[in-house]
């Protein structure tokens, strides 16, 4: 699955890819727009690892919907799935990498771990 939030009051947005069975943050991207390339960046990546999924979640935002996006699960044989509006476990799950990318003191203090190929852990 994958979606895009606001991290701060200002305009930086970050795009996850998430994974629904192990809740894992495969990949993701900051940009201060919220364009279609960052989200494909973030897409490239995640579809870079092993293992590909059988279905691929998104809301119905433009980013998702492009023939840029689309068509990139598509030539993989990866079934779309688009939800009406964002659901709570992925917006949930994207809060603490927000943190972790935001406020560095914020991640020391609330001892919040990231990478991009690890599972979000906050403590």
């Amino acid at each position: 699955a994958m979606d895009i939030t606001p991290m701060a009051r200002g305009f930086v947005y970050l795009a996850a890819v998430v994974d629904w069975f192990s809740r894992r943050v495969l990949a993701w991207r900051v940009s201060i727009t919220m364009d279609t390339a960052f989200c494909v960046e973030a897409l490239e990546e995640a579809l870079s690892m092993d293992e590909k999924p059988e279905i691929f979640n998104t809301d119905q935002g433009a980013q998702f919907t492009s023939e840029t996006f689309t068509g990139r699960l598509k030539r993989e044989g990866i079934r779309i799935s688009m939800a009406r509006a964002r659901t709570r476990l992925t917006v949930a799950r994207l809060r603490p990498v927000c943190w972790a990318i935001r406020d560095p003191v914020q991640r020391s203090r609330r001892k919040v771990s990231i990478s991009r190929t690890c599972s979000v852990e906050v403590g």
